[in-house]
C-alpha cells in the first residue's frame, strides 16, 4: 500500500489514462479492505481522472462497463497476475472509459434537450414554475418542502409550482400519501437511467443537432 500511495501521488510514468488503469489494477490486486474494494477502486478512477484534470466534475463512472463485462474484467485482471498480460488489460480498461465516455456525453445531451424542451413550453410561465424545472435537473425527487428551499420561494409558492407541472404530466406524484408527499420527474429519470444500448450514440445526436438549427436557419 505505501508503494501504490507513492506512485498515485507522483506524476507516473505513463500517459494519465494508462497510470489510472495500472492504479486500478493495483488497488484491486492488494485487495486491502475486508469489504468495499470493488467500489473503492472505482472511486478511485473517478478522482484520479479528476486530479489529472481530465473530468471536471465527478458525471463519470466506470460501474455500468464492468457491470456489463463483469466475467471479462475478472479475468483480465486475473490474467496481468498469472500472465503479465499488461496490454491486454489496459486495451479493455481504455475501451471502458470511451464506452463510458460516450454514455455519459449521450445522457447529457439528452437532458439538455429535455431542458430546452421544458424552456420552451414554459417560457410564458411563472416565476416559480421556471425555476423548478431548472432545479428538477439536478434534484429530480423532491419533498414540497424540498421544493420551497430548491427555488428559495414560499411553500404556497413551491406547491402551486409542483400542482401545476404534475397536471401536465411532468411531475408524477410517488408516495400516495396526504403528508410528507414525494414528487418526481419521470422524463428526466428515464434519461438518467436509459440502459446503455438505448441511448443514442454521440456521432447521432451531433447529427440530430445540426439537422435542428440548419432547420432553425431555414
Amino acid at each position: 500500500m505505501e508503494n501504490f500511495e507513492e506512485y498515485m501521488q507522483s506524476e507516473g510514468a505513463y500517459p494519465n489514462l494508462i497510470d489510472i488503469g495500472i492504479l486500478h489494477y493495483q488497488i484491486e490486486t492488494i485487495h486491502p479492505f475486508v469489504d468495499g474494494n470493488g467500489r473503492v477502486g472505482r472511486l478511485l478512477i473517478v478522482l484520479l481522472l479528476m486530479a489529472s484534470d481530465i473530468l471536471l466534475h465527478p458525471l463519470f463512472y466506470l460501474s455500468s462497463y464492468i457491470r456489463r463485462n463483469r466475467d471479462e474484467y475478472t479475468d483480465r485482471l486475473l490474467a496481468v497476475s498469472e500472465e503479465g498480460e499488461w496490454n491486454e488489460w489496459l486495451l479493455f480498461f481504455l475501451t471502458g472509459i470511451k464506452e463510458q465516455a460516450n454514455e455519459a456525453f449521450s445522457r447529457a445531451k439528452l437532458l439538455l434537450y429535455l431542458r430546452e424542451q421544458y424552456q420552451e413550453k414554459y417560457i410564458d410561465a411563472r416565476p416559480s414554475v421556471k425555476a423548478l424545472l431548472e432545479k428538477i435537473f439536478t434534484e429530480p425527487v423532491f419533498t414540497v418542502n424540498r421544493a420551497s428551499e430548491m427555488i428559495d420561494m414560499s411553500y404556497p409558492a413551491a406547491n402551486q409550482a409542483i400542482s401545476i407541472l404534475e397536471d401536465d404530466g411532468v411531475l408524477r406524484e410517488r408516495t400516495q400519501k396526504e403528508r410528507y408527499r414525494e414528487f418526481q420527474a419521470d422524463e428526466v429519470l428515464d434519461a438518467l437511467n436509459k440502459d446503455a444500448d438505448e441511448i443514442p450514440s454521440p456521432e447521432a445526436l451531433i447529427e440530430e443537432e445540426e439537422n435542428r438549427l440548419e432547420d432553425i436557419t431555414q
